[in-house]
């Protein structure tokens, strides 16, 4: 019974030096005592993108499709200006700036300046409304006079601007058109006048000089007889 109780003794006082070890193990007293204990590395994960909105998604697919159409244009540019333009060529691109041209003028204005008047934005009702808007219009039309298509044109539009008006009124009209026609015939016969009469002068003054040597023969043949 006594050796039972030694082996017992013997094992437990064994286990519990076992066990001191084991803890100053890991109770262990650093080096230095600045040291810091070791931190467990934690691997962090990278952050997610965040969202874009719907307004934001929107915004920039409308910068893309600027960015490609801008592009295009850029290219099509270039390609223009390297090769050498027709005449069939350069009259579309007249015709299309004067349809440009027309359109500003009587089409629809997108873009309201606030500093100066268009003609879209013109709204006459007194007398010098109405004559303000003849200058626009007026200030307009005329860059387009040496234009080939100008004439028709122009009839087209007085057309359009008479035929709602009152027999009165298109008499009226006419008055004044038929005296522009005078006043443009008679400039065109003072000018004829002038040509003319610079040649009749011409002409008289050789006829002077000949009738002179005409007159100067007989006194020869005189004085040879």
């Amino acid at each position: 019974m006594g050796d039972w109780d030694d082996e017992d003794e013997s094992d437990f006082v064994a286990k519990q030096v076992k066990v001191d070890w084991d803890d100053e193990e890991d109770n262990a007293v650093p080096d230095s005592w600045d040291a810091e204990p070791p931190k467990d590395s934690v691997t962090s994960k990278p952050a997610a993108p965040a969202k874009l909105s719907l307004s934001e998604r929107l915004k920039l697919k409308e910068e893309q499709k600027r960015k490609e159409k801008e592009e295009k244009l850029r290219r099509e540019e270039k390609l223009r200006l390297s090769q050498p333009v027709t005449e069939l060529q350069r009259e579309k691109l007249a015709e299309e700036a004067e349809l440009g041209l027309l359109k500003d003028t009587f089409g629809p204005s997108t873009v309201q300046s606030n500093d100066k008047e268009t003609i879209d934005s013109c709204c006459p009702k007194t007398k010098e409304d109405f004559n303000h808007l003849h200058s626009l219009l007026a200030a307009k039309i005329t860059t387009i006079q040496k234009s080939p298509h100008f004439t028709a044109f122009a009839e087209s539009l007085i057309r359009d601007l008479v035929i709602e008006m009152e027999v009165d009124a298109l008499r009226t009209v006419n008055t004044v058109i038929n005296a522009l026609i005078n006043e443009k015939q008679k400039l065109v016969k003072s000018k004829t006048k002038k040509k003319t009469k610079g040649k009749l002068l011409v002409e008289r003054e050789n006829d002077y000089q000949y009738g002179v040597d005409d007159d100067a023969l007989p006194d020869e043949y005189d004085d040879f007889m």
